[in-house]
């Protein structure tokens, strides 16, 4: 752009300013379809956070398959829209001419918005272009002081991410041992949600029956404030609330990009289990998701038992009042404490599991009495029966 050429800069921002007068960028954000149902003091906030970007014939405004987090709002000049065949992708070719700009166009609402995560097509200048861009980051600063746009937004995301949806539910691995039908249906009927940055999809340890399916953006998983991992598109977590294993989350979830995430309810995946009964593949499913979720909740014990000690250990080293071997004495005592921790835990564990054993032997031997009495019933009864016939 002619931001690289300081020197001349102001002698083309005066010509473009002429002609770009009449022109009014929240008059362009009041005719974009994206932004009609917007209040006038939010956009007026919009279109005062633009920044002025200059490009000169020829210049690539935005280019296809690359990563873009801005929109941009042309005020002057005039651009054209370019898309890539299918055997081009990979080619250097900016592709074939689709459409015309002119003064007034609003063209990368969705990638700022975090609809798509790279760009649909390109935009090249034809003549010396005077755009206004906004960036995600100051446009969902904006949306934060205003809820009620916040969520006329989060409801066009969803609309425009709707055909994604039943391809990434019946794709989940999780879900691959059901039929396609009931993977359909499981589709139709999960919620679809949108949530912005710093906000939780989940918090652990309150209730839900939901299983969650990120199908764009990222978030964290987190346990008592110790970051597990960070989960994108294609991941679920909660599969274990969905199935009935556990009615509370197990970690909390943190937004860190704009998510559209996917709830499959309990409810709703026994309503789609009912109209397309599975009872061979569900109870595998069951059965497999019990053990993932055991896997999962050791694992994530673990690994905030060792982050926490690591921060303490930390806060000792960063406090400079205390000996060499005072900071020994108590890296070694947090350490013995999480030992000690993990061995009441696994003893725990054991206590259960022989608990559970004992009570499953002790089942087993009353089944088996009472079939042991039930057929001795039989037996005198036929005995009583050939006796009478005898007589």
């Amino acid at each position: 752009g002619l931001e690289l050429f300081p020197g001349i800069m102001p002698k083309v921002l005066a010509g473009v300013e002429r002609v770009a007068s009449n022109i009014s960028i929240l008059d362009s954000l009041q005719r974009s379809n994206v932004f009609a149902g917007m209040h006038h003091l939010p956009l007026q906030e919009l279109s005062n956070a633009v920044d002025n970007r200059v490009f000169m014939p020829g210049d690539l405004i935005m280019e296809e398959g690359l990563e873009g987090t801005s929109m941009f709002i042309m005020v002057a000049g005039s651009a054209e829209i370019l898309m890539k065949s299918k055997g081009e992708m990979n080619s250097s070719s900016p592709g074939f001419v689709v459409a015309k700009l002119t003064p007034g166009a609003v063209v990368g609402e969705l990638a700022m918005l975090g609809v798509t995560q790279v760009r649909q097509a390109s935009v090249r200048a034809t003549q010396v272009c005077f755009f206004g861009e906004v960036t995600r980051e100051s446009a969902l600063t904006i949306l934060d002081r205003y809820p009620v746009e916040r969520d006329l937004f989060a409801q066009i995301i969803s609309q425009h991410l709707e055909m994604s949806v039943p391809a990434r539910i019946t794709q989940l691995p999780l879900l691959q041992t059901l039929e396609r039908k009931l993977r359909d249906r499981i589709a139709l009927y999960c919620e679809r949600m949108v949530y912005f940055p710093e906000q939780f999809i989940l918090r652990e340890g309150e209730r839900d029956e939901k299983m969650h399916v990120i199908n764009i953006g990222h978030a964290v998983l987190s346990k008592m404030q110790c970051t597990i991992k960070t989960i994108g598109p294609g991941l679920t977590i909660g599969s274990e609330n969905m199935l009935g294993i556990t009615k509370t989350a197990i970690a909390s979830v943190f937004v860190l990009t704009m998510c559209h995430s996917l709830g499959v309810s309990r409810e709703s995946f026994e309503m789609a289990v009912s109209q397309f009964p599975a009872s061979q593949s569900v109870a595998h499913l069951l059965k497999r998701q019990r053990l993932a979720y055991d896997t999962l909740r050791q694992t994530i014990q673990q690994i905030t038992a060792r982050k926490r000690t690591w921060n303490r250990y930390q806060k000792i080293l960063l406090n400079t009042n205390i000996s060499d071997e005072e900071v020994l004495k108590n890296a070694l005592q947090e350490w013995h404490a999480a030992v000690d921790r993990q061995q009441r835990l696994k003893r725990r564990q054991a206590f259960e599991d022989a608990q559970r054993h004992e009570m499953l032997q002790d089942y087993v031997e009353k089944r088996n009495e009472g079939r042991r009495r039930a057929k001795e019933r039989d037996r005198l009864k036929n005995l009583i029966q050939r006796n009478l016939q005898e007589r």
